[in-house]
């Protein structure tokens, strides 16, 4: 015979299925999105590597770019913090998958 307990069991597991299983979906549409969007980050970080970069940037600090244009990408903590951020993000991803591999 099927107790209370038993049922509220399966509840909690039903429950932890269909979250975890919603989060691997989200998780791997993101992935996707990352891994799609690589290329433009990379020319990002070429440019931020780059001589028109720092030619861009003078011409911003002398004020030649109109005030209304957003120029967070001359603010070196955006862009340095971004980098960090992506580094930082590859580690977890690795250590993540790796954790995900080893408790399969």
């Amino acid at each position: 015979m099927v107790s209370k307990k038993d049922i509220e069991e399966v509840k909690k597991y039903e429950a932890i299925l269909n979250k975890q299983t919603e989060l691997i979906q989200k998780l791997d549409k993101t992935i996707d999105e990352f891994v799609k969007n690589k290329k433009e980050y990379m020319k990002l970080r070429d440019y931020y590597n780059s001589e028109k970069y720092f030619e861009d940037l003078a011409k911003d600090k002398n004020g030649e770019y109109p005030e209304d244009l957003p120029r967070g990408i001359f603010s070196e903590d955006g862009i340095f913090d971004l980098f960090g951020e992506q580094f930082n993000i590859g580690m977890k991803m690795a250590e993540t998958g790796l954790d995900t591999i080893k408790n399969y």
